[in-house]
């Protein structure tokens, strides 16, 4: 429901492959390259039916990456194209794009230290910041206009509430409002919408 279905998996010398259900979804990043104007909940985000269908997909989007979390998964390339929808009335995004997914070991084990390259920092709360970010870019809202905190949250975006703008402040943000890392959950907040 929350998670793209597998259907078959496989691999040879040139990689590995897997066929997803997609049904008649298409990624949602297909939509933002054609522009707005081609959904009208996307074109009119003014609108609080609007508004209200986007962050219940988001809430799907949501309750997909708890799932994986909640399995010790990282996501790590949540985007536009990681996201199925059909662009209908009802609420149907689905979590897929999973090649760059990770299982976490234990919170507790120790890392040895090494030499070499600094490698990008796997976690959690990184899935969550990139939540924040795709619904900021499916709002419209820039990101340099998000993440300057000097700016008033009711002044960010004239489409989103002074709430909703706070929300994935707190995302892209952690240190202001603490994410559970270690069990990936969701802010209590977005299950609201």
């Amino acid at each position: 429901r929350y998670i793209a279905r597998l259907i078959d998996a496989d691999s040879d010398v040139n990689g590995f492959y897997i066929v997803l259900d997609a049904g008649q979804r298409w990624p949602l990043q297909t939509l933002l390259d054609r522009g707005r104007g081609s959904v009208e909940w996307l074109r009119a985000l003014n609108l609080s039916a609007n508004r209200h269908r986007l962050w219940s997909n988001l809430q799907r989007v949501s309750r997909g990456l708890e799932i994986l979390h909640n399995e010790g998964l990282v996501h790590r390339n949540l985007d536009g194209w990681a996201i199925l929808t059909s662009a209908g009335e009802d609420p149907d995004f689905q979590l897929t794009g999973f090649e760059w997914s990770l299982r976490l070991s234990s919170a507790g084990a120790q890392m040895e230290r090494r030499r070499g390259p600094q490698l990008p920092v796997v976690s959690f709360a990184r899935d969550w910041e990139a939540f924040a970010t795709l619904a900021a870019r499916v709002f419209n809202v820039t990101e340099s206009r998000l993440n300057d905190l000097d700016l008033p949250d009711y002044d960010v975006h004239e489409s989103m509430s002074a709430l909703e703008v706070r929300l994935l402040r707190d995302l892209l943000h952690p240190g202001q409002r603490r994410l559970d890392d270690a069990g990936g959950q969701a802010p209590h907040d977005l299950h609201r919408w």
